[in-house]
């Protein structure tokens, strides 16, 4: 049964088109595999507590949130928020320009 068109694109489309753009001398698998590597370089860097940044794509940093008050969206109970490391992503110009031009969604 062949796949639904997705809005989504996946590792395997990635590695699909580097196939492609390569000639065929990167096959579908070496490319997946190069990306896993990637990806643990990336994880392991922000495990470190460093900066990654992706020219033109994104900058990804550690940050450490302090312990705050907030809210329980539900109830509306104010509740207290551990501190804990987060990720801040920031986009570059390029990637934000590629999606501003997108047309309105149809509703």
């Amino acid at each position: 049964m062949p796949r639904e068109k997705s809005n989504t694109l996946s590792k395997a489309d990635i590695a699909a088109a580097l196939s492609v753009i390569h000639d065929s001398t990167l096959t579908k698998v070496k490319a997946a595999e190069i990306m896993d590597t990637i990806s643990e370089v990336i994880l392991k860097a922000l495990e470190e507590g460093k900066t990654v940044d992706w020219y033109r794509m994104f900058n990804l940093t550690p940050e450490w949130k302090l312990a705050h008050k907030g809210r329980h969206p539900k109830t509306g109970e104010e509740i207290e928020v551990a501190a804990k490391w987060m990720v801040s992503a920031r986009l570059s110009q390029t990637v934000k320009d590629a999606v501003k031009q997108l047309p309105p969604p149809t509703l």
